[in-house]
């Protein structure tokens, strides 16, 4: 998806705990305990206004006892009103914390820069939605990384010159944005020491020893080793520099070889405006592991470092009995999903591919929302604004400055499997390979403008220096969350036929490949591989042959229902893999709040006999705004205890007010019918001359359902699609090879199941 993208410009990454929230518009509004009030520094006279790039037309004014900044922005830029401090100490200020009125439909990105100096300090970007938000950044946490190099005996923020407020978006905003108040928090500790990576060895043995730090229980069986070093690399993310590894042997003697990674520890701080994040300690090499068979297990570290090798062997510990495992292709029938015991996996779910001002604090929300309605499917992504590792402040290749990111990850990972969520993690976001479509390549260290080796974003998948680089972060992504069990699928790029030139660079069908070929190897054949497009590539296309899953993107106005399952039967006729519909919807602020057409693609996506739900692409400005959450209920208690596996869609000719749509295989029939006008469009077609909110369905009598069923006895459920609650049951019995199913009288839709009784 490309349409909500919309922001990044001249910024650096989204990555902050911070919790944000809602508050009142009014400036004078009290600030939550811990945040001091700069009432002086609102006053215009102060500030100055500096404008980039595409931002031709920009104001600055007072209003309403805040600062009003008004502009148009086409292209890449930003606006940034600017406070002059004249040399301010901000060594003990922790957090800065704004008020900020959006008056823009458009989601913005606003960071804070602090010039000091010949240094500016520039925080990473959050997202600004309309309407009015506290938004907290964490100077400590934000600005200091791992890997910056301070001179000794410094004392940064000391003397700040002037404070930046840069604002700016992907999809040419323009309106106001009123800054109501600034707030500070002040500390008493010490500030932040970084840990620096470089140097020499310290004197120590290479490798001494080998701790378990997550010791697996039936309950949590990851293995978790910590493997410090005697040596402090230049650059630990390089296994050409530095290679750890660790091969487990299982009680059978077959061995696994499981790649290291380098850790940086964090800790969170509760204050009462949020959570502030904090490196917790130096750095270390991490391996972990879930073992695939009950018992003692041993085996053996490894470190070579600059040629020089140390082997250790692991502590032995004790592995529970494996679980479900994995989620592959059924074996049963290869269109579907389960999990390595046999147990079936139908997603349902919709992305959440990124947090808002919130931090990571939005993922407690939406997870816990899913898990309460039954939803256990995600598609979270990596891009520069998010969890993603490796862009222009990092440089390619090392990823210390971004290890806050990296464990903001490891926690939404966690949340997954506490919440029993699966997901669908994307590699590669369209816009940073991109110059026209949400583009980034102007910050991309793959950049020849950046110093790294493309002139062009299409050379990315031809170019061996860039190989070696991103097949790097692959074994770093693989190495730190390939154990997880709750990682559905990796999706390698995000609608890559918006990025530019790839497609049309011949080397990418091969590149995709070696990228498969590429991660089933790093990652043992653990979890599924897809990629996606924005536009349907036919199922049989030789794009998908290396690809575990045929993934589809599309959006607009139409009847969800009937064009799924379209789809799903063109795309059967070339492939028996699994069909998952991974982004579908019309926009961002459709006049939909009851998410009926979220429901048609929700019911749709499994009655098209794709093998799961139709995932919805917007998720906060409408998922969540609207409180739509409940409606995942109805179809995960439908799917409650079944499974996919034989079951074939059928295109249904239907006349009057009904609309149908079947599943079936032996003996079994799962219907779900509708009223036709409850769509979308009659949605709008009811609403032209009542208003909206007046909408109303009548009931649509009772009719009578042929069915395509062999004599016997059969037992009929009736279930409402809101709630999934079993509302009606009755016994049936046909002679011949149809069978009459009496239809009950319904408002809007109605699900059902006809089983032969034996």
């Amino acid at each position: 998806m490309y349409r909500s993208v919309g922001w990044g410009v001249a910024l650096i990454c989204l990555g902050s705990l911070i919790l944000s929230s809602c508050v009142s518009p009014s400036g004078g509004g009290k600030w939550p305990e811990g945040l001091l009030a700069e009432e002086s520094w609102i006053d215009v006279a102060r500030w100055e206004l500096v404008r980039s790039g595409g931002v031709e037309e920009a104001s600055l004014r007072a209003e309403g006892g805040g600062l009003a900044v008004s502009f148009a922005q086409q292209g890449e830029g930003f606006v940034e009103p600017r406070l002059l401090l004249g040399g301010a100490d901000f060594s003990s200020c922790e957090a800065l914390a704004l008020r900020l009125e959006s008056r823009i439909e458009a989601r913005l990105m606003v960071s804070l820069v602090l010039y000091e100096g010949g240094r500016v300090w520039e925080t990473p970007g959050k997202s600004l939605e309309s309407g009015t938000h506290l938004v907290v950044f964490d100077l400590w946490g934000e600005l200091f990384v791992p890997g910056m190099e301070l001179p000794e005996g410094s004392n940064p923020l000391s003397s700040v010159e002037a404070l930046g407020v840069r604002i700016g978006g992907l999809e040419n905003p323009a309106g106001t944005v009123l800054l109501e108040g600034i707030a500070s928090a002040r500390s008493d500790e010490p500030p932040p020491w970084t840990f620096l990576v470089g140097g020499d060895s310290d004197g120590r043995e290479l490798l001494s020893e080998v701790r378990v730090v997550h010791t697996p229980s039936p309950e949590d069986p990851l293995v978790e080793l910590s493997i410090p070093l005697g040596v402090i690399p230049d650059n630990p993310y390089d296994p050409d520099e530095v290679d750890v590894e660790a091969v487990f042997v299982s009680p059978g003697g077959d061995s696994y070889r499981v790649a290291g990674f380098y850790y940086v520890p964090f800790r969170s701080i509760r204050r009462s405006f949020g959570t502030l994040l904090r490196m917790a300690g130096p750095g270390e090499f991490r391996v972990r592991f879930i073992a695939p068979e009950e018992g003692t297990w041993v085996g053996y570290v490894r470190v070579n470092y600059r040629g020089q090798e140390s082997r250790k062997p692991l502590p032995p510990f004790q592995a529970p009995a494996p679980g479900k495992g994995y989620v592959g292709r059924s074996k049963r029938d290869p269109r579907y999903f389960s999990f390595q015991d046999g147990t079936p996996y139908i997603p349902v779910g919709s992305n959440v591919a990124w947090y808002d001002h919130r931090g990571i604090a939005a993922y407690d929300v939406w997870f816990s929302e899913m898990a309460r309605y039954g939803a256990n499917f995600a598609r979270v992504w990596m891009p520069s604004w998010g969890f993603g590792i490796e862009w222009s402040d990092t440089g390619l290749g090392n990823y210390h400055r971004r290890q806050r990111q990296a464990w903001e990850l490891d926690r939404v990972l966690r949340l997954a499997e506490e919440n029993d969520i699966y997901v669908m993690l994307c590699l590669l976001n369209h816009g940073a390979f991109s110059t026209s479509t949400n583009p980034e390549w102007s910050e991309n260290p793959y950049s020849s403008t950046l110093g790294g080796p493309l002139e062009s974003p299409g050379a990315f998948v031809s170019d061996a220096e860039a190989w070696k680089y991103f097949s790097r972060r692959l074994r770093y992504i693989i190495a730190r969350w390939g154990y997880s069990t709750h990682i559905f699928a990796w999706e390698i790029w995000n609608e890559t036929d918006l990025a530019t030139g790839i497609l049309q660079n011949e080397a990418f069908p091969r590149w995709l490949e070696e990228v498969a070929e590429y991660i089933r190897r790093e990652d043992l054949g653990r979890h599924l591989v897809t990629t996606s497009y924005s536009v349907p590539v036919d199922a049989g296309d030789p794009l998908w042959y290396s690809m575990d899953v045929v993934q589809e993107h599309r959006y607009g106005l139409q009847e969800w229902a009937p064009y799924m399952v379209g789809r799903v039967l063109r795309a059967r006729e070339k492939t028996d893999k699994p069909y998952l519909f991974g982004e579908f919807g019309i926009s961002g602020d459709v006049p939909d709040p009851e998410g009926i057409h979220w429901l048609d693609g929700l019911w749709g996506g499994i009655f098209s006999g794709a093998a799961g739900s139709g995932m919805l692409w917007w998720w906060d400005l409408y998922l969540e705004h609207h409180d739509l959450f409940p409606l995942y209920r109805g179809i995960s208690r439908f799917l409650e205890g079944e499974t996919l596996e034989g079951m074939e869609p059928h295109e249904v000719e239907y006349l009057g007010p009904y609309q149908i749509h079947m599943l079936t295989r032996d003996g079994e029939v799962w219907i779900w019918i509708k009223d036709r006008t409850f769509s979308f469009e009659g949605l709008v077609s009811k609403a032209m001359g009542v208003g909206l909110e007046n909408v109303t369905w009548e009931p649509l009598p009772s009719t009578v359902l042929r069915l395509p069923l062999g004599p016997g006895g059969y037992r009929v459920e009736w279930y409402d699609p809101r709630t999934g609650e079993l509302i009606g049951e009755d016994e049936a019995s046909a002679s011949d090879d149809v069978l009459e199913v009496v239809v009950p009288e319904f408002t809007q839709h109605l699900a059902g199941k006809v089983r032969r009784v034996e």
